[in-house]
């Protein structure tokens, strides 16, 4: 099935860049792109029942912002490398922290958080570079800092709209749950992992804390 992917991303690439761009530069028009199921009802309950009042969650990777309403504002801060996506963030959600990915992001929050919530992000990165953004995490928080992963996973079928739309994506590092797994076991404590359907498609949903 990998092969297959694989062919159809370099058959489907034009598409993939169209929308890529048109996330990056007409965001407010187009974030229905960047939100798959994510702005189905029973998919922010299933997020929100995760966490506590108290937790301080970091949101890497917060995208457009779609989920920051489910935090405590006075306990929420939301980082992002997308410049359009941070701007629609900071419109939508005026209450809620959020801040630009570079060096120096998480300055002034090294003690206060101890959650970090990571939704549909990992397969835009590199595993270097998401070794580097936990070796990050590790260096910079100080205390036992729990996380909460929701990834998609690779279609199984050939023959079903999920395989299509999740080729269409933008990220290019999709895995199966073993390989993930396999990825995270690395840096994770992990204590529970499962698949949940979502929508058209699966998720892998991994709850852990980070390797001290």
């Amino acid at each position: 099935m990998r092969l297959i992917y694989n062919f159809f991303r370099v058959l489907f690439y034009p598409l993939i860049i169209l929308a890529n761009f048109l996330q990056n530069n007409f965001t407010s028009i187009f974030t229905p792109m960047n939100m798959g199921p994510t702005g189905e009802e029973y998919y922010s309950n299933f997020i929100k029942k995760n966490f506590y009042k108290k937790d301080f969650v970091l949101d890497f990777g917060c995208g457009a912002g779609f989920f920051s309403k489910l935090f405590n504002p006075k306990r929420y801060l939301g980082v992002e490398i997308n410049k359009s996506f941070l701007l629609i963030s900071k419109k939508r959600n005026s209450q809620h922290k959020f801040r630009l990915l570079k060096n120096d992001y998480l300055k002034g929050y090294e003690n206060k958080i101890n959650y970090i919530f990571i939704n549909n992000v990992l397969h835009h990165l590199t595993d270097k570079q998401i070794f580097d953004a936990f070796a990050f995490f590790k260096k910079k928080l100080n205390k036992k800092i729990k996380v909460f992963i929701i990834e998609p996973l690779i279609p199984k079928t050939f023959f079903s709209l999920e395989f299509f739309m999740k080729v269409l994506d933008i990220g290019d590092n999709i895995k199966d749950k073993k390989n993930y797994i396999k990825l995270l076991n690395k840096i994770l404590n992990i204590h529970s992992k499962k698949v949940k359907k979502v929508s058209i498609g699966s998720i892998l949903v991994i709850k852990g804390n980070i390797k001290k």
